[in-house]
């Protein structure tokens, strides 16, 4: 049972509670700036796109349990992979609130693009969404493990992922050319921030390049679910970060 009061919020169609932690607590943000639409409502828009029962959706950086108790509501199986410490305090809390909601699968290792250990650290504070293995205040080290393991080791087959959602501020430069393989072999939907200060032009160039040789389409999403296609130069001139790569049909 969990020790703190469940609180119900609503997004979308999709209904479930959260821990109440206190309105001057990090937690509270589920409440304030999710259920209201403020926070990266395009976000749930795309979840909705590639929605499905029969999908499992693979969330690397899941945070405080945002994105991965809601994409639990549209998905069969949700696969959340956080290691912040501070994050995942606010996580297990809102999955004890949750008790009904058994399709989240949490996974305490960093996606990186080798088995091992690394040091993750902070750039202001832990919990506050932007700590990652290229952070070095507070480091501490961490297990490793690349998508393609750990898939292997929970026996989620890659046919059967509807989307992979990616925040890792900075390691997606490490992590885009390990998994290119498996997103050429199966057109995975691919939602990923980038975060431009965290790489050189070269190191950028050698992510998304292959991503455009694999998708058809890179588009960013608004608010209200509207989307615009991107190019290449587009990405790196504008510094757009939230782009989801896909394969859409062509009429």
């Amino acid at each position: 049972m969990s020790k703190y009061k469940p609180i119900e919020i609503m997004k979308h169609t999709s209904v479930f509670n959260v821990a109440d932690m206190g309105e001057q607590e990090l937690n509270n943000f589920c409440i304030s700036q999710f259920a209201n639409g403020k926070w990266e409502a395009h976000t749930f828009h795309i979840f909705d796109k590639y929605a499905s029962k029969y999908k499992v959706m693979v969330d690397i950086g899941a945070w405080i349990g945002i994105t991965p108790m809601y994409a639990s509501t549209k998905y069969n199986r949700v696969i959340a992979y956080e290691v912040d410490r501070e994050a995942l305090l606010r996580l297990k809390a809102n999955l004890n609130v949750n008790p009904l909601m058994d399709n989240i699968i949490l996974v305490e290792k960093a996606i990186s693009d080798k088995n091992g250990t690394a040091q993750f650290g902070c750039k202001d504070q832990f919990g506050d969404s932007e700590s990652s293995l290229f952070q070095t205040k507070n480091s501490y080290e961490v297990e490793t493990t690349t998508l393609q393991t750990s898939l292997l080791e929970l026996g989620v087959e890659i046919h059967t992922i509807g989307l992979i959602k990616m925040d890792i501020e900075g390691a997606e430069k490490l992590v885009i050319p390990n998994i290119i393989p498996l997103l050429r072999a199966f057109k995975t939907p691919l939602y990923l921030s980038i975060h431009h200060n965290a790489m050189s032009e070269k190191e950028m160039g050698k992510m998304l390049v292959p991503l455009f040789e694999t998708y058809n389409t890179a588009r960013i999403y608004n608010e209200s679910g509207s989307f615009l296609d991107v190019g290449l130069s587009d990405i790196m001139k504008n510094k757009f970060n939230d782009i989801t790569f896909s394969n859409e049909s062509v009429f």
